[in-house]
């Protein structure tokens, strides 16, 4: 289901993946905290993965060119507004503050997993209504209608796909979770070898 919200400045579409969203969400996060709560972005991600394998496996264009490509217009726009072209990595594109899918580790820079679908977020949505503009423009000037699309838009979407900085860590050869994390003063005893706190 499609939930209209419409505003003064810009419309804000929502994907309902299943009644209760709100509670499934609540559940997925647990006892993370508003803290992850508010900073868990790649849900936004998620859905726009969902679309893409729904269209896939149904092909269901209908779908694509109505509801669908407006909820890639608009979490595409979430993640470049989340995002910047930083010049101390020669122009990756990082996303910073975020919460992956580990609740445990939150407000972290650069997620692996954040940024990896991020990237297919933006790359999808630039080539679904990059191919509209070019196959069907009937249909694209009414998503430019109903979003407000400039046509830069799609462009800087794939750009920031492009240029999106995956964590590696050379010395391991992996992709880790992220690299650099939030460090908050935290009042804790680090445990003895048997467990006890040293002060005790």
């Amino acid at each position: 289901q499609v939930v209209d919200r419409g505003g003064d400045s810009r419309r804000h579409v929502t994907l309902e993946v299943f009644v209760g969203i709100e509670h499934e969400r609540e559940a997925i996060l647990g006892d993370a905290g508003p803290e992850a709560e508010a900073t868990a972005t790649e849900l936004d991600a998620d859905i726009a993965h969902a679309i893409r394998q729904y269209v896939r496996v149904t092909g269901d264009e209908k779908f694509l060119h109505g509801p669908g490509v407006e909820m890639l217009v608009e979490t595409a726009r979430l993640w470049r507004s989340l995002g910047f072209f930083s010049e101390r990595k020669g122009g990756r594109f990082e996303i910073h503050a975020v919460t992956g899918p580990d609740e445990y580790t939150t407000v972290v820079n650069n997620n692996t997993f954040t940024n990896l679908m991020a990237r297919e977020n933006l790359r999808y949505a630039a080539e679904v209504v990059e191919a509209l503009r070019k196959d069907d423009p009937e249909v694209y000037d009414h998503l430019v209608h109903r979003t407000k699309l400039e046509p830069e838009e799609p462009a800087e979407w794939a750009r920031a796909a492009e240029r999106m900085h995956v964590p590696y860590d050379d010395e391991l050869g992996i992709h880790p979770t992220t690299l650099r994390r939030k460090i908050r003063d935290l009042d804790l005893e680090v445990p003895d070898h048997d467990g006890r706190s040293p002060s005790r």
